[in-house]
């Protein structure tokens, strides 16, 4: 992506400067989603809704939730070493969250408030959807659509860190713990006992091997990664007990209780497995006509053809995607992936304002232009 992008209306040059004071907004980390609406919104709606019941519109989705920060590595691009002052230096803002994900809230948010102001008539509402809980297990956004407050929406926008370039799908997560039971011994007599250590270690190596037989033309295949392992009492016994956990990175098109079948039928009737987390994968269709403004933005930006791509992750369109009827959904923001949970954790700051216009006149083309309903 270049580093500046043309904007096609006068609310997206608006951007938030380095040196305002609005451009380190006081939010806590969201992943902010756009929803955009089938319906035509009345004139005294609200664009902006964070807790009340949405129609089908166009959705920003947000996370409030940041990683824990480490007491052993001093930040040096922030006042006195702590982590949330959100300090810009050199074109790019510092502090817990800055590219995952609050970087994507700001820019949301701002454009959502550069619309308002020009008081135009909508005839599509914007929904701004900011959850807490992502980084450990998309709680807010799964209590959400439990609460069935949504509904069904046009276009969902996940504004997690891609670097303002689109993701189309990704990955689902099935997370379980394997427990492995046998029989106590002492260890000079290992005949005497069932090692229960001996066969968690062979299920871990035929999961190694096993193939889980899909794939995704964006995503790839299925992974699956053992996570940790326990097990024994001390060293001169035969350990009676053991137990792993497995992170599965599953592709969207996977039902989770058949791989949970599958998992049963390679391990054996003697594995006791426990369902930690399971959360669906997604996958729009690039040919999808919601996501048509959204790529013809990103053209006449670039001069180029964007290059969907897809995602090992997850984020809370697994659970935001569902809440919203399967609305068509892309992952696109102003953080950088790789800078996540990073010490001294960054985005450029204009990339911000990139994706802030970006933001911008994709809800003026969908929610105000005729053109665009």
């Amino acid at each position: 992506m270049p580093s500046r992008w043309r904007s096609s209306s006068s609310a997206s040059r608006r951007s938030i400067r380095p040196d305002s004071r609005r451009s380190v907004p006081r939010f806590s980390r969201s992943c902010c989603r756009s929803t955009v609406s089938r319906s035509r919104a009345t004139p005294s709606r609200r664009i902006a809704r964070p807790s009340s019941r949405a129609s089908p519109e166009q959705a920003a989705a947000s996370r409030s939730a940041s990683p824990a920060i480490s007491t052993s590595c001093r930040w040096a691009r922030t006042r006195g070493g702590f982590p949330f002052a959100g300090i810009v230096h050199e074109g790019r803002l510092y502090g817990r969250g800055a590219s995952d994900m609050k970087a994507g809230v700001a820019a949301f948010i701002a454009a959502a408030c550069n619309v308002r102001a020009d008081e135009p008539r909508f005839h599509r509402g914007l929904t701004l959807v900011i959850t807490a809980g992502e980084e450990t297990g998309c709680e807010g956004a799964f209590h959400v659509g439990r609460e069935q407050v949504l509904g069904p929406a046009e276009l969902l926008i996940v504004a997690e860190p891609t670097s303002n370039a689109p993701i189309f799908a990704h990955k689902g997560s099935l997370r379980v713990i394997v427990t492995a039971r046998g029989r106590t011994a002492h260890s000079s007599m290992p005949e005497e006992g069932q090692n229960a250590v001996a066969r968690a270690a062979a299920w871990i190596h035929a999961l190694g091997t096993h193939d889980f037989g899909v794939r995704h033309p964006l995503l790839g295949t299925t992974t699956a990664c053992v996570t940790t392992f326990r097990g024994g009492e001390n060293i001169n016994s035969v350990p009676d007990w053991a137990e792993f956990s497995v992170d599965i990175r599953t592709l969207p098109e996977q039902d989770h209780g058949r791989l949970l079948n599958a998992l049963r039928t390679l391990f054996g009737p003697d594995a006791e497995i426990r369902v930690v987390t399971s959360f669906p994968g997604f996958s729009t269709a690039v040919e999808d006509p919601a996501a048509a403004p959204l790529l013809a933005l990103l053209h006449e930006r670039t001069g180029l053809a964007a290059e969907p791509a897809g995602a090992p992750y997850f984020t809370d369109a697994s659970a935001l995607v569902p809440a919203f009827d399967n609305v068509a959904t892309v992952v696109i923001g102003p953080g950088e992936a790789a800078q996540c949970h990073k010490t001294d954790e960054h985005c450029r700051v204009d990339r911000i304002e990139e994706a802030q216009a970006l933001y911008t006149d994709l809800i003026r083309r969908l929610c105000i232009d005729e053109a665009g309903g």
